[in-house]
């Protein structure tokens, strides 16, 4: 039976930027129907960011045999895309385009650009090398109207067993090598995204 006199209540989060990943690289290939789930559950939370983390697990048009059986294609990508949109969530794709690329590089017909004893990393100076990686970023930008988007551009460990790569990072040390290659999906991403 208490009364109150009016008032008004300032209630924001913290944090601007509220969110999850799901690992979508390991194997694991939940349904659409899964990710809408997901999407509520978050909105329960009052996340406002669900991040996709792919690495080839995305049918990019072109590209679809880099990608095991079961990964998302552009359709799916941007039905769930909307879906999170309208419920304030914000559905960031991500992926890792200088290492963790062995499901790309199992096929031969990347074996020349290939890099690291696991077949992990692009030759980085190779104009083929880049222009799979920028195909591939293109897709997903293409597919996820997200005004964000997560390149990986890490754990470059062991690289330099192909021979071109080792001449590149004799001629220009590691620290440029990589620096170069980033910089370049960097400034991509800026203009396309």
């Amino acid at each position: 039976g208490a009364r109150l006199t009016p008032l008004t209540i300032e209630d924001r989060p913290a944090l601007p930027l509220r969110g999850i990943q799901i690992d979508l690289a390991r194997d694991f290939f939940p349904p659409v129907r899964f990710l809408k789930d997901m999407i509520h559950r978050a909105v329960d939370l009052k996340l406002n960011t669900l991040w996709l983390y792919l690495e080839n697990h995305f049918h990019a048009p072109g590209l679809e045999d880099i990608s095991p059986p079961g990964g998302l294609t552009p359709e799916s990508a941007r039905e769930i895309s909307a879906y999170a949109a309208a419920r304030g969530i914000d559905l960031v794709p991500g992926t890792n385009v200088l290492s963790h690329m062995e499901g790309w590089f199992r096929l031969e017909r990347y074996s020349d650009l290939v890099d690291g004893a696991m077949r992990s990393y692009p030759v980085l100076t190779r104009p083929e090398a880049w222009k799979l990686v920028r195909s591939y970023l293109d897709a997903l930008a293409t597919a996820f109207p997200s005004p964000n988007f997560h390149a990986g551009l890490d754990e470059l460990l062991f690289t330099g067993t192909n021979p071109k790569a080792a001449a590149a990072i004799a001629a220009r040390g590691k620290a440029r090598y990589f620096a170069d290659f980033a910089c370049k999906v960097i400034d991509h991403l800026q203009r396309v995204h």
